[in-house]
């Protein structure tokens, strides 16, 4: 099973674990949860807090351009649900047709 790459910010520490059933993997050092760094990045030295520093807020502007890219793809994929329903209401009604635009409000109510 392969080892990914788990940080302490508090104390700067790392350790390599698989990821787990929970998704969470705590310090062994400070108890708290570590933080899932992948495979790929590069971890700082342990005395240099300013890289690591550097570290978290790379981290979490990563997070915040992913949240924002899943926000608007679930915007678009709400319009486009609502186009779709607004387009099938303005044809003739026929059995199909109204099973296709309650999936599609199914859908949207999902969202």
């Amino acid at each position: 099973m392969a080892s990914y790459t788990w940080a302490c910010f508090e104390c700067r520490r790392t350790v390599r674990r698989a990821v787990p059933k929970n998704g969470e993997v705590q310090c062994s050092t400070c108890g708290r949860p570590c933080r899932y760094l992948g495979t790929k990045i590069r971890v700082p030295a342990r005395a240099k807090a300013a890289a690591w520093e550097e570290l978290r807020d790379s981290l979490r502007a990563a997070k915040v351009k992913e949240d924002l890219r899943r926000d608007r793809a679930q915007v678009r994929r709400r319009h486009d649900l609502e186009k779709r329903i607004a387009d099938l209401e303005s044809r003739p009604a026929n059995p199909s047709r109204s099973r296709q635009i309650r999936e599609l409000r199914e859908q949207l109510a999902d969202l």
